[in-house]
């Protein structure tokens, strides 16, 4: 009787090991399976617009700097400071960046920048002419 004991107690422990031993193995292979995902990064692109005033440059105050993503057709815009100056916080993608202001005859030289953003991009500028 003694002998049945032991021998039931031996096969409960090895039933024991060997589960927890599955169970170790397939937590390892779930987590080899799960997908590595890449934290979002932001990347500033800043520049500033001014008006040509007769030869004389002056802040572009309030003009509107918007990105469109070409992807998904996502718009992010800001206004410029009183200085003329504007920055975007944008992800890693290609965008058409213009300006406009509110008078909205003004002609701003480029008429948009195509850019493909993967890092900081300073000295995105434009210059306006009144008409």
């Amino acid at each position: 009787m003694k002998s049945r004991l032991i021998i039931g107690i031996l096969i409960a422990v090895l039933a024991v090991v060997s589960l927890h031993t599955q169970v170790s193995m397939i937590s390892k292979a779930e987590a080899q399976d799960a997908p590595i995902t890449s934290p979002i990064s932001y990347f500033n692109v800043s520049g500033k617009a001014l008006y040509n005033f007769f030869g004389r440059f002056i802040p572009a105050t309030n003009a509107r700097i918007t990105a469109l993503n070409t992807q998904d057709r996502s718009i992010i815009s800001v206004k410029t400071d009183s200085n003329g100056l504007y920055s975007l916080a944008l992800r890693q993608a290609e965008y058409i960046i213009s300006a406009q202001d509110l008078f909205e005859k003004t002609i701003f030289a480029p008429a948009h920048y195509k850019l493909f953003v993967a890092s900081d991009l300073p000295n995105i500028n434009f210059v306006g002419i009144l008409n």
